[in-house]
């Protein structure tokens, strides 16, 4: 995560002016990215910055056709073949994705509707493209923000204007911790206890009446469905499901695109396993050419999103039934990989003996049991197929951005952590003559590329409130029609920026929000100022 400063503990106040002005402003501060965006397209048309998004395709250190053939082999059992087809074409055609999202059914209003614009930007790029990569992360747990665990929903009654989202949970919470990754799939039972807190929550008025037509139609028709039903496990579910509900938010649902929402630590498994065959790719390089391992731990040690060294090796030995210890090595990330337990969740890993042949792969869980691999590819292969690793995010973008030149655009954390790990990994290239060839290659990828924090379609509360959209509810008001989508990209920057601080603002500065009336004096406030603006439903 985003390391922050915390400038302003007590956070805006009605009473100072615009509310949005202030929010907006410790936003650009949180995340520098938006900062840079605001001055530069700010004024200007989504449309213009859409069409800046997709970069030119250079030349990778490794083919991208085991790319396509891997997201053939992942999207055709789910999606059909002629999609899967399409989809691998099209990537081929135009290597840049959007890894911004997390895995899972995606009812989060912000990454909803980045995935809106991001199909708005491949389609302006080229008309031909009618497949949109989405590779999410697989790697949270089924309760992070985004709310893998169940249904986010957003039309609330005006009483309810400060709890926004309401939560309609399908998953038990007692699995709230489990990695969606390594979920087991939801059943008709689950589906059936979801639809029976519809009428009630109607009834509480925490939602408003228009949703239950939509989320009855959903549970009934696509959750319920027998190509979702059978299926394995979760993330294979919100593979489905996702592609589903996207073509469900336009009106004219047959000319949508397709949504291709993939995990990324599975699509990247795909990948590994050739890649650790390959003694010349740059991921077997890394992982097993002990010089430019070493060198590699050595510059991106405490990185964002990589690793502590000594934090890691510390938790080896420490009491994590002490609170005190727990928090001295908080914040160690893991190298290459993570352990899976028994339990589903995360595991920090550090190389043992990793001057050896072969070392280990040694972590403790958060209850202090012992996580350990040999560290070969056979058993990291193994691992991974069996879900007891995951690969990091260092690993992830090893192999599909730095070695197959793959654009990833992502959200106001990548592009702190993603540019840092570029240039690290380069010097570490750099120290080895033999790796010049490959330092070159990873250096030409771009790793800048931003698209989150905005949202161009919002429901209105009574006559007086805006708040955001999701699918459920861009559904409940007939879907986008071609007008609809003239308008979102005809929105400028800022004010896509605006619609989405609700947010923004509880993912970037969270301590600034006091008091349970933010949300509606700021839903207040994005009425009076975008309501002539905005897409509404």
């Amino acid at each position: 995560m985003l390391d922050t400063l915390k400038t302003d503990e007590a956070g805006p106040d009605v009473t100072r002016g615009s509310l949005m002005e202030q929010y907006l402003d410790i936003a650009c501060e949180q995340a520098p990215v938006i900062s840079q965006i605001l001055e530069q397209y700010g004024s200007l048309p989504l449309k213009s910055f859409l069409k800046d998004l997709i970069p030119k395709i250079i030349r990778p250190l490794q083919p991208r056709a085991d790319l396509a053939e891997a997201v053939f082999d992942y999207a055709a059992p789910l999606l059909g073949a002629p999609a899967a087809k399409k989809a691998s074409d099209d990537i081929l055609k135009s290597p840049t994705v959007l890894t911004a999202n997390h895995h899972g059914v995606d009812y989060f209003s912000q990454s909803v509707q980045g995935s809106l614009l991001f199909a708005l930007a491949k389609q302006l790029s080229d008309h031909s493209i009618t497949t949109v990569p989405i590779f999410s992360c697989g790697n949270i747990p089924l309760d992070n923000l985004t709310y893998p665990l169940g249904l986010l929903l957003y039309h609330v009654s005006d009483e309810a204007l400060s709890e926004i989202p309401k939560k309609l949970p399908l998953f038990s919470n007692k699995y709230r911790r489990k990695m969606v990754s390594v979920s087991g799939p939801f059943d008709r039972a689950m589906v059936q206890r979801a639809m029976g807190r519809i009428d009630k929550m109607i009834d509480d008025r925490e939602i408003s009446s228009t949703l239950s037509a939509p989320l009855h139609d959903i549970f009934e028709n696509d959750y319920c469905s027998p190509s979702v039903m059978d299926l394995k496990s979760y993330s294979e579910q919100s593979v489905v499901l996702n592609n589903r509900l996207f073509k469900r938010m336009f009106e004219n649902s047959e000319e949508a695109p397709d949504i291709i929402y993939l995990e990324l630590e599975k699509l990247v498994y795909l990948l590994l396993k050739k890649d650790l065959d390959d003694p010349d790719s740059l991921a077997n390089r890394i992982l097993f050419h002990q010089p430019l391992r070493n060198s590699v731990f050595e510059a991106l040690n405490q990185s964002k999103a990589c690793w502590d060294m000594d934090k890691l090796n510390k938790r080896l030995d420490a009491d994590l039934k002490d609170p005190e210890a727990k928090k001295s090595v908080k914040g160690c990330g893991t190298l290459f990989f993570w352990g899976i337990n028994n339990a589903g969740r995360r595991v920090p890993l550090y190389l043992e003996n990793g001057h050896a042949d072969p070392g280990t792969l040694k972590g403790l869980d958060d209850r202090g049991e012992l996580f350990e691999l040999p560290y070969t590819p056979q058993t990291i292969t193994e691992a991974l197929k069996e879900n007891r690793l995951l690969p990091s995010l260092f690993t992830s973008f090893m192999v599909l951005s730095f070695a197959r030149g793959v654009s990833c655009v992502g959200g106001y954390y990548q592009c702190e952590y993603l540019p840092e790990m570029q240039k690290k990994l380069v010097h570490a290239l750099r120290e080895h003559p033999e790796y010049h060839g490959f330092a070159e290659r990873v250096e030409e990828v771009e790793t800048r590329s931003y698209l989150s924090g905005m949202q161009t379609v919002m429901s209105k509360i009574e006559d007086n409130a805006l708040v955001p959209s999701g699918p459920v509810e861009i559904l409940a008001g007939g879907g986008l029609s071609e007008n609809d989508i003239e308008q979102i990209i005809s929105l400028n920057v800022r004010d896509a920026h605006l619609a989405s601080l609700t947010e923004t603002i509880p993912d970037v500065a969270p301590w600034t929000l006091h008091g349970s009336d933010w949300k509606k004096h700021l839903a207040q406030e994005t009425f009076r100022m975008l309501s002539d603006k905005i897409v509404v439903k």
